[in-house]
């Protein structure tokens, strides 16, 4: 399917919302706020994972072999939320599958919101997509387009997940948004969105911080721009504290950001940087131009501590990159372009 296509079925999707399940009216989250196809859960057959809704709801799992109702633990927090621990059988075939909730007429749909793996690969490969700014010039068709060219290399590359950050769209507008979700379709693996902070990127993909497992390996995705870092019933300083401390085990231990700032609060820096530090810092371009004594240009580097950083181009300028993780390393290639496909053969950078 064309990614003109995918817009016209989005835009079809937002009128029809209102009597058919999945997300609100203009794609935003609704009941179901997690997982979804931007914050997906990765779970083996007979293990657990944790949803967040707005309600208490039955809750199935859609697959190519029809639904199932899960076993669920329900869990009131102090905002007013739900969470339900569900429970898969083991029996349950490896796949992809929709989260849907009904209750009393209401309904919600989250696509591509829980994939089940039998097991997780030693050695993947992660892509990393930056800004890829929906509508930058006033033109969806060229942006779409450069995503699509995107997601097709990383396909072919066999990209085992996608991290995507930063600028999702141009305007911050219903339309550029719904072209973004259905522009996600493109995308096969599981992807994990951190978007720039704004209230109608939140209302999509929810917001930072938020850590997920792959197999041996964790993930961290936050804003390094933030300086209000938790929710009202949570110490800000020990949000991030205490989500590196619940990956602390991992194999490798990899951060992603829409953006790293020097002015990111110090305790958080510290917890993540120079405490236990992160193995490796992905982001999308740099906000500030850095420079010597002399005044030369210096290559971006953290203050604290000793996490290697890779920063890759915008994907609205058609680049990616992509970071290959084993046993042994958790390197970042050099990155990559759509517009010219040149292959930067420059040294490596952001290894371990």
């Amino acid at each position: 399917m064309s990614m003109i296509s995918r817009l016209m079925l989005a835009v079809c999707a937002v009128c029809l919302a209102s009597g058919a399940m999945g997300r609100a009216g203009d794609g935003a989250l609704d009941i179901i706020l997690s997982p979804h196809n931007g914050r997906p859960a990765l779970v083996r057959p007979g293990a657990a994972f944790e949803a967040v809704l707005t309600k208490q709801t039955p809750l199935k799992l859609a697959g190519e072999d029809g639904t199932l109702t899960m076993a669920v633990e329900w869990e009131a927090r102090p905002d007013g939320r739900y969470v339900a621990t569900c429970h898969l059988p083991d029996e349950i075939a490896p796949g992809v599958y929709a989260l849907e909730a009904e209750r009393e007429g209401e309904g919600d749909r989250n696509e591509r919101a829980l994939h089940v793996k039998e097991s997780f690969p030693e050695v993947y490969l992660v892509a990393h997509i930056a800004d890829p700014a929906i509508g930058d010039g006033g033109d969806l068709e060229e942006s779409l387009g450069l995503f699509d060219e995107i997601a097709a290399e990383i396909g072919e590359a066999n990209a085992d997940l996608a991290l995507i950050t930063g600028e999702l769209t141009a305007n911050d507008t219903a339309e550029e948004y719904a072209a973004f979700l259905a522009a996600l379709e493109a995308l096969s693996m599981p992807t994990f969105v951190c978007p720039a902070p704004s209230e109608e990127s939140a209302r999509y993909f929810g917001s930072p911080p938020f850590a997920f497992w792959y197999g041996e390996d964790a993930y961290l995705g936050f804003d390094g721009t933030a300086t209000n870092l938790a929710p009202p019933w949570e110490p800000a300083e020990s949000l991030h504290y205490r989500l590196r401390r619940e990956i602390k085990p991992a194999r490798w231990a990899i951060g992603f950001a829409n953006r790293y700032s020097q002015d990111f609060p110090m305790h958080s820096q510290i917890s993540l940087f120079v405490d236990d530090p992160l193995d490796l810092l992905i982001t999308g371009p740099w906000e500030m131009e850095l420079v010597d004594e002399e005044g030369e240009e210096m290559e971006p580097a953290l203050p604290w501590g000793r996490t290697p950083v890779a920063i890759t181009p915008p994907a609205s300028e058609g680049s990616y990159r992509l970071v290959q993780v084993s046993s042994s390393e958790a390197r970042p290639r050099a990155p990559e372009s759509v517009i010219d496909n040149d292959t930067n053969e420059s040294e490596e950078d952001g290894a371990p």
